[in-house]
């Protein structure tokens, strides 16, 4: 093994040691000038009461550097799972992709938060510098308005409120809306890191034409929220309707990068649950994939809320066809008339979502 190697190798195992131990504890502080606030959109549902809108708020604080010792190690594991020999065209896009992932997360801080002229206090951060609360808007307060606007320290999102009645899509995105090819790891990686994120054919124009009939969107992957820019960068620039994100926190550690998409079937199912618990009035349109654990996800989903789940939509990028004893066995109990595979979008653009 050449001595470049033996050294990126040392520097790897030593990056990693240095992040899995972490800073020491920290008391609460707010923010300082050299610390980055991420809002997330977000999406308000009405109390049970029907009197005031709950408004979950969550956000992010660290600071994005260039580190030098963890792009190193990055650059090592990365090139362990794709080779090396990237083009500049390729480089750039990775400089960018992965600089979430060398952020410093900040712990112990508090920050408020601002939605329709009121504010909540919120924090102290997590070690991986997430901060998860809520706002309470009354009802009169909100006014008549659909959207509104999370802000702190200058971050702003958008805050869409859903009614307590209608059709929600919950739609997967690696293979199900943008191609990812989860299933062969190397090109996994270099769809995620190295290539601009590609649509599937048809699903925007299915998705918009789902919206125009009155449908809100929940974009629910196993992806973590380092890429929660790029992939809203995605949506926007591929005309698909406007959601919240329901991604994976972790603390990444580059020594097992490829395990950043390992099937996320407990995480998906328990964010499944939340937004039935959340909008138990609506129904719901789960939209996924056969590369991972989609269609067992929502088999489970259906029998567990029968009367919310109207119909799954399952890509079939693996070929097996709905005879599968794979499908019949994840849609057990479930009828037949409520699920169906499809290749591309445009195969279900007939489909009356309104029941």
């Amino acid at each position: 093994m050449a001595i470049h190697k033996i050294n990126a190798k040392i520097i790897l195992y030593l990056t990693a040691f240095l992040f899995l131990i972490g800073a020491s504890p920290a008391s609460s502080s707010a923010l300082k000038d050299d610390e980055t606030l991420i809002l997330y959109k977000t999406q308000g549902y009405r109390s049970m009461g029907g009197d005031e809108w709950i408004i979950p708020i969550h956000c992010w604080v660290g600071e994005l550097e260039e580190d030098s010792l963890l792009r190193a190690a990055l650059i090592t594991s990365i090139e362990e799972v794709v080779g090396e020999g990237w083009s500049a065209s390729e480089r750039q896009l990775f400089e960018e992709r992965i600089r979430p992932f060398m952020a410093d997360d900040e712990r112990g801080k508090e920050v408020s938060v601002e939605v329709g002229g009121v504010s909540t206090s919120l924090g102290p951060s997590s070690p991986d510098g997430h901060i998860f609360g809520e706002a309470k808007l009354t009802v009169k307060s909100a006014g008549s308005a659909a959207i509104l606007t999370a802000s702190s320290e200058g971050a702003k999102a958008t805050v869409s409120l859903i009614p307590a009645y209608g059709v929600s899509v919950i739609s997967d995105i690696d293979d199900t809306i943008k191609i990812s090819n989860v299933s062969n790891k190397p090109e996994l990686m270099k769809n995620t890191f190295f290539r601009p994120f590609s649509a599937v054919d048809g699903m925007s124009a299915l998705y918009q034409g789902w919206k125009r009939e009155g449908a809100s969107f929940h974009y629910l992957s196993g992806s973590p929220w380092q890429l929660y820019q790029a992939l809203d960068d995605f949506i926007n620039d591929n005309d698909f309707p406007v959601g919240a994100f329901y991604l994976k926190t972790i603390r990444f550690n580059p020594l097992h990068i490829a395990k950043l998409f390992d099937d996320p079937e407990d995480f998906k199912l328990r964010e499944i649950k939340k937004l039935f618990e959340r909008y138990p009035l609506r129904k719901f349109i789960l939209v996924g994939d056969s590369g991972e654990m989609d269609p067992e996800i929502y088999g489970e989903a259906a029998r567990l809320y029968p009367d919310m789940v109207l119909s799954i939509f399952i890509r079939d990028v693996t070929g097996e066809g709905r005879e599968a004893k794979r499908f019949l066995e994840a849609f057990k109990g479930v009828s037949s008339s409520r699920w169906e595979l499809f290749k591309v979008g445009h195969e279900l653009l007939n489909k009356d979502i309104i029941y």
